[in-house]
């Protein structure tokens, strides 16, 4: 990155394109159509609830400074919207394509299940209890075609199960993937899965 003077009134690329940010998104305009949008989807189309995919953005400008004063504020507006008209609303924090976020900026969002990429992360979900201690957690499996759900027989995936559910515990754990699996993936997976978890 081609850097210029230090002083005060000359920005380099990346405080521009962070202000610039900053300067697009105060005003709230896209933050409340976002929350006309959930609020909608809900009440009218009937849904039990938003899914909300959001990432740090650590590498791309966005500090932690610099999400708390752009992204936090209007993220935290839209759960509110939502937790309005359900409390049925899952945060999931993106590891697609390797992406690796700072969970714990997220350690105060209101919403009653929290989801991460567990296997991306390095953070199972006994670990990721430490961080989110209030919050039901969505997770424990990887979602890749190398992936034990994808690609395991019956007993690796109910012995992969088994592991997950003796290291987290059963209380506030709902069984899934670190984001969405392969299309083509066999549904049965899913059912050895639900008869592991319920034999265990």
């Amino acid at each position: 990155m081609r850097h210029f003077s230090h002083s005060s009134s000359v920005r380099t690329p990346r405080r521009c394109a962070q202000r610039s940010m900053a300067a697009a998104l105060r005003p709230g305009l896209a933050g409340r159509e976002a929350d006309a949008i959930a609020r909608r989807i809900i009440a009218e189309a009937g849904v039990t609830g938003i899914y909300f995919s959001l990432q740090n953005l650590i590498g791309e400008g966005a500090s932690r400074a610099v999400y708390e004063e752009v992204f936090a504020p209007g993220e935290k507006e839209i759960l509110r919207t939502a937790n309005a008209e359900s409390s049925y609303n899952i945060l999931h924090i993106c590891g697609y394509a390797g992406h690796r976020n700072t969970l714990d900026w997220y350690r105060d969002y209101d919403v009653k299940t929290i989801n991460w990429a567990a296997v991306v992360e390095g953070v199972p979900l006994e670990e990721g209890r430490k961080i989110f201690p209030q919050h039901a957690l969505l997770g424990g499996f990887g979602n890749l075609a190398s992936d034990v759900l994808y690609r395991g027989t019956q007993a690796e995936i109910t012995a992969e199960t088994h592991r997950i559910l003796d290291a987290a515990g059963r209380t506030g754990i709902l069984l899934g993937a670190d984001c969405t699996v392969p299309r083509d993936i066999d549904w049965k997976h899913f059912d050895w899965v639900r008869d592991a978890a319920g034999s265990r």
